[in-house]
């Protein structure tokens, strides 16, 4: 039978889900604020906010004090008391449960993709202003999108540790802004606004909501680097150091739109235009004609950095989606540079297909206006308001979160009353993030960024527009999760099917083992009471066999034969060990053929053999002992040796003692037994004798 080994090893699972390898750990803090300031630092915000004159800054310190000081402290918490690494997904579904983080985390990738696409708008844009022979046309203007969108994505396709040193190079651009503008009041030019008259820096406008929300919208993203978390170096541990990153870049960014902002209320005077006709005219009469063309460039060219970052950042809620299975392995798998690629290229071509609607098909089929210009800066308008609302309603979660983390502090033990006293502050900078961003959503959504649509209609298009991108998104998010989802199961399924085969395998060979056991462990039990010459029962057995008779014949008689071959020296001098074994097999087999079944014959050690017989008197005991000696001494014992028949006559010695007659105790009988049958050997052998009475 074949045995089966209990260590052999199981079988692998076949189509086990392969380990999604980590992303490098490359971030520093510096490396945060870099990303900060980039993601959230965009020349068209200071530009639209423009018109307000010196009262702008008022507007940049007030957004700063009820909004970025808010996101800066509530994100920097949630990165020091959540685990996840940063992670939007891990904050939210620690709370609320993975459904809520997917949906929170997806909604913000939907943001980002609308974001990601009004830059390529903008950034081509300042090309037209720059050259506007090249860009005459819509389908040259196309063109230059594709172009710029294509840079941006070859760009963030760089390894991140290579990558990080080129985009702080566009954080320059503010400050040679601002550079500009104080040269030219050096010069003896003369501010195009007072900065002295105490109403300038408190005028009320009518699009006063409007610039509330532009601030509002400009200073949002200071988590947006928290995307990359799991990239930081030395992980949660590098996490909680790298996050004082925070205030640095709030630090920065704030000082970098007020110094934008001076810049242009020092160098242009109130106009309403375009924000890229502002950044234009600002950058001409700074640096002249071909300067302005220059530095407009070099604004497009801040742009595509800014795609770049928002590749980046997005597509890795798109890595971590995968990473929590709502999404395939693959989009969180990174090549052999380190770089999720597949996230990467799938935002990249969601961004692509978006702007390919907004700005090249409805301007060709003139949606809304005749003029392709106004359709695209409509669309502009719209996308940026939609994607505004997302974020801050994205935002107002992450200002939530705390409330529901310190409640949960109260249900273990703390008293409500005595956990509101004691953050009290917390509470409170966390309630005026909140009421901020819902005014901004409140402002976004009344007034109006187009001016050939009324307010009314501006809501209605802005909601329907919400409405819209959320079911686009959600039905474009919705099928990779799903199959996801049936992937996963179908793996769970073949996983469970394939443990029940190897687990009814285990129990097959279990069993088999247990036989196999059962089996060596009779052999090993027979092995130890059979003699292997004679296949009968050894000298041990015989003695056991002895003393259970005695037990269960106390009241009845049995006998004890000792056998002893005759001359069996001469056999084994003769013919050898092994015929000897023979023969001893042989006279065994004939002594078991001819006893009865419930007597017992066995090997008592050399050439002797003990037989044991139940119920029975002595003449019956020396009628079989002599039956025993004549079937060996009538046939002889043959063999073949080498191909030539060989045979010999054997006779046995037979003593045969009688219980209780001659002895009342097993080791007695055996030796009386014994001392007859040496008595009969002296006899002259082949014979009989009985023992003497005790």
């Amino acid at each position: 039978m074949k045995t089966l080994s209990a260590s052999q090893p199981n079988k692998p699972l076949p189509g086990s889900r392969p380990e999604i390898p980590p992303l490098p750990a490359v971030l520093s803090r510096r490396d945060l604020v870099v990303l900060l300031v980039l993601a959230v630092m965009a020349f068209s915000n200071i530009a639209y906010i423009h018109p307000a004159g010196p009262s702008a800054i008022s507007y940049w310190l007030l957004g700063g004090a009820i909004f970025l000081l808010p996101c800066t402290i509530i994100t920097r918490w949630l990165a020091l008391h959540l685990p996840g690494q940063g992670s939007l997904y891990a904050w939210v579904s620690s709370v609320f449960g993975s459904t809520p983080g997917f949906i929170v985390t997806f909604g913000t990738w939907v943001a980002g993709l609308l974001l990601t696409a009004t830059y390529i708008e903008e950034a081509a844009d300042y090309l037209h202003f720059s050259y506007p022979a090249y860009l005459s046309t819509p389908t040259q203007y196309a063109f230059a999108m594709f172009l710029l969108f294509c840079l941006a994505v070859g760009i963030s396709c760089l390894p991140l540790a290579r990558l990080k040193h080129v985009l702080f190079v566009s954080c320059l651009l503010y400050l040679l802004l601002g550079a500009g503008a104080l040269g030219r009041l050096l010069q003896g030019h003369q501010s195009a606004a007072s900065f002295i008259r105490p109403v300038n820096w408190y005028a009320v406008f009518p699009d006063n909501a409007s610039y509330f929300s532009t601030i509002i919208f400009a200073l949002l993203g200071v988590n947006y680097p928290f995307f990359l978390g799991r990239e930081l170096r030395e992980g949660q541990a590098g996490l909680r150091h790298a996050s004082t990153y925070i205030w640095w870049g709030a630090g920065l960014i704030l000082l970098f739109y007020l110094l934008g902002t001076w810049s242009l209320v020092v160098v242009l005077p109130v106009a309403p235009e375009t924000e890229t006709l502002t950044a234009f005219r600002a950058s001409t009469m700074l640096f002249g004609s071909f300067g302005g063309s220059l530095f407009t460039l070099a604004l497009a060219c801040s742009d595509v950095i800014l795609l770049v970052v928002y590749l980046l950042l997005f597509s890795r809620l798109l890595v971590t989606l995968a990473q929590h299975h709502h999404l395939p392995a693959s989009f969180a798998r990174p090549n052999r540079w380190g770089v999720p690629l597949v996230s990467l290229l799938i935002d990249a071509l969601a961004v692509a297909v978006t702007s390919a609607v907004l700005f090249v098909l409805f301007p060709l089929l003139h949606v809304y206006e005749q003029n392709p210009a106004v359709t695209r800066y409509n669309n502009y308008e719209l996308s940026l308001a939609v994607g505004v609302i997302l974020l801050l309603t994205s935002m107002i979660i992450l200002f939530v979160l705390p409330f529901f983390i310190r409640s949960y502090g109260s249900q273990q033990g703390a008293s409500p009353g005595l956990l509101w006293r004691k953050h009290f502050t917390f509470f409170f900078i966390a309630l005026t993030g909140i009421s901020t961003s819902v005014i901004a959503i409140w402002a976004t959504l009344s007034i109006s960024l187009v001016a050939s649509m009324s307010n009314r209609n501006w809501e209605n298009t802005l909601l329907m527009s919400v409405v819209v991108t959320l079911v686009v998104g959600w039905l474009g998010g919705e099928y990779p999760r799903l199959r996801t989802l049936l992937s996963d199961q179908q793996f769970e399924t073949e996983k469970e099917r394939m443990l029940r085969k190897q687990l009814q395998e285990a129990y097959q060979q279990q069993e088999v083992l247990l036989m196999e056991v059962d089996r060596l462990y009779r052999e090993q039990t027979r092995a130890a009471t059979t003699d292997p010459v004679t296949e009968l029962p050894n000298h041990r057995a015989i003695m056991s066999a002895l003393n259970v008779v005695f037990t269960d014949c106390c009241q009845r008689t049995c006998a004890i034969l000792f056998v002893d071959v005759d001359y069996f020296k001469r056999i084994n001098d003769r013919w050898g060990h092994q015929v000897g074994d023979y023969i001893l097999h042989e006279v065994g087999q004939r002594l078991r053929a001819s006893l009865r079944a419930d007597d017992t014959v066995g090997r008592y050690g050399g050439e002797e053999f003990a037989v044991i017989l139940r119920d029975i008197n002595l003449d019956l005991a020396m009628s079989v002992a002599e039956r025993l000696r004549r079937t060996l001494e009538e046939r002889p014992c043959c063999w073949q040796t080498e191909g030539e028949r060989h045979e010999t006559h054997v006779t046995i010695s037979v003593g045969v003692a009688l219980y209780p007659d001659h002895a009342s105790t097993p080791d007695q009988l055996m030796k009386r037994a014994d001392l007859a049958m040496y008595r009969a050997k002296q006899a002259g052998r082949n014979c009989v004798c009985i023992a003497t009475a005790v």
